[in-house]
C-alpha cells in the first residue's frame, strides 16, 4: 500500500484556541490516517497558526475528506494544504 504525507495549516478564529484545536485536530487519526507532528507558529496580532502532519493511505478523496473534517471543527477558521508527498 502506498502512502502520502500531508501538511495542513489550520487559521484559528480567535487568539487563544490553538491547544483546545488541535487537540480535536489529534482525535481525527484513524486507520487510513494516522497524526504524525503538529507546531503552532506566530502569525501578527497575537494570532496563530496551526501546521499539522498525517500520513495518509493513498486513497481517492482521504486528504480532501481530512481536509473537511478540520474545517469542520469549531473555532477553525480556514486550512489549508500547504504540502504533500509520497512516502
Amino acid at each position: 500500500m502506498a502512502y502520502s504525507m500531508v501538511v495542513f495549516k489550520v487559521f484559528p478564529d480567535e487568539p487563544g484556541t490553538e491547544n483546545k484545536i488541535l487537540e480535536q485536530i489529534k482525535n481525527l487519526a484513524d486507520v487510513n490516517c494516522v497524526f504524525k507532528d503538529s507546531k503552532i507558529e506566530p502569525l501578527a496580532f497575537g494570532l496563530n497558526s496551526i501546521k499539522v502532519a498525517f500520513t495518509l493511505e493513498r486513497v481517492d478523496g482521504l486528504s480532501e475528506a481530512l481536509l473537511e473534517k478540520i474545517q469542520a471543527i469549531p473555532s477553525v477558521s480556514q486550512v489549508e494544504v500547504e504540502a504533500m508527498s509520497l512516502l
